[in-house]
């Protein structure tokens, strides 16, 4: 990726990765777009891709996204990981999204041809969860 640290350019209304990079490293690694109510009067503020949330933080870093990446869910279990690998969930709309490299590296933790763990990936596009389904219906101006 090509992170660009001129966070203030990054376009707006738009999706891009971002992540914070300073003296206490990389972090907050997520895909946001930024929303400002008032263009050159208040600050942009940085929610998830659907605009179901804003975050806490303003990030300092920024790159585009990459067409076909981070669409990627991994399911353990009959429950999808969490952005960030960090917990699992049963919605398939709050699961978090990685690169085909990121969901091969992460369903593969003993090598190529060990155990799995339980682990699998699946594109969005091959989701047939019904939530999942009517979710990106309305996204998509489908319903």
């Amino acid at each position: 990726m090509n992170w660009r640290d001129d966070i203030g350019n990054a376009p707006e209304g738009v999706v891009v990765n971002t992540k914070i990079d300073d003296e206490h490293g990389e972090r907050n690694f997520e895909t946001l777009k930024k929303v400002t109510r008032e263009p050159g009067k208040t600050r942009p503020m940085w929610f998830l891709p659907d605009g179901s949330s804003y975050v806490y933080y303003a990030p300092t870093h920024w790159c585009e996204v990459e067409q076909d990446e981070a669409k990627y869910l991994i399911r353990k279990r009959g429950t999808y990981y969490r952005p960030n690998i960090q917990g699992y969930t049963g919605s398939a709309i709050i699961a978090g999204r990685y690169t085909l490299e990121e969901a091969v590296s992460i369903t593969h933790p003993n090598g190529k041809d060990g155990p799995r763990d339980g682990m699998t990936y699946i594109h969005e596009d091959e989701l047939d969860d019904e939530e999942w389904l009517a979710y990106a219906a309305l996204r998509d101006g489908k319903a």
